[in-house]
């Protein structure tokens, strides 16, 4: 695979990064990302999302893109406001990539598409039925399976609802395909407190473990 359908590979399986993110992932220098990021945007493979003035610009696969990249997948949906957790859980998987290795790391957009074409569960949990006999499930943020085991990782940069935490929280507990959850956390925020104490609610010490949410490589 050439570096440019590389690239364009990497960003259609995350969703949405920054040219930093593609700099330090593909270990480049700021001027060649940006130069690099430029001529596939010139030719349709990717592009730019608006996002809140201060924050980093969005860079996503095209629906072109992503079949030049064949990854079957459909192009995301980026909704403004969720750029702080596209970049956090694009530093997560920088940081994954380089523990575990690329064949090792799966995104939530490629698990989903995995699982509905498979009909299996690779990385989710059951969150419960639907009146209609429909499991609804609940898709990691990012997941790696190794040698046969299986860990998935959740960005929480702030609190969901106490209900759905616990509701997530106890689907993790329960799934068997799974050996292993991480919550990832900013460091000193309510968030850790928040996701700690549900963990102790639900009884999941044992499947579910909190650790400071590293950015920037840092």
């Amino acid at each position: 695979m050439n570096r440019e359908r590389e690239i364009v590979a990497w960003v259609g399986r995350l969703g949405a990064v920054s040219v930093e993110q593609i700099g330090r992932r593909f270990e480049v220098g700021r001027s060649v990302a940006y130069e690099q990021v430029r001529r596939l945007v010139e030719f349709g493979l990717l592009e730019r999302k608006q996002t809140p003035i201060g924050d980093p610009t969005l860079i996503s696969a095209t629906k072109e893109g992503i079949t030049y990249a064949g990854l079957g997948l459909q192009t995301p949906t980026i909704r403004i406001g969720e750029a702080e957790h596209w970049l956090a859980c694009t530093d997560v998987a920088i940081e994954l990539e380089h523990r575990h290795g690329p064949d090792q790391v799966l995104t939530e957009r490629e698990l989903r598409f995995q699982e509905r074409l498979g009909g299996r569960p690779i990385a989710s949990a059951k969150l419960g039925e639907t009146a209609t006999g429909y499991w609804r499930r609940h898709w990691p943020d990012l997941a790696v399976i190794e040698n046969g085991y299986t860990t998935v990782y959740e960005v929480e940069l702030t609190p969901k609802s106490r209900r759905r935490l616990e509701a997530i929280l106890r689907a993790w507990r329960r799934a068997e395909h799974v050996e292993g959850c991480v919550y990832l956390c900013p460091p000193s925020t309510p968030t850790q407190h928040v996701v700690h104490a549900a963990i102790r609610r639900v009884h999941a010490e044992d499947e579910v473990m909190v650790v400071e949410l590293r950015r920037n490589g840092s």
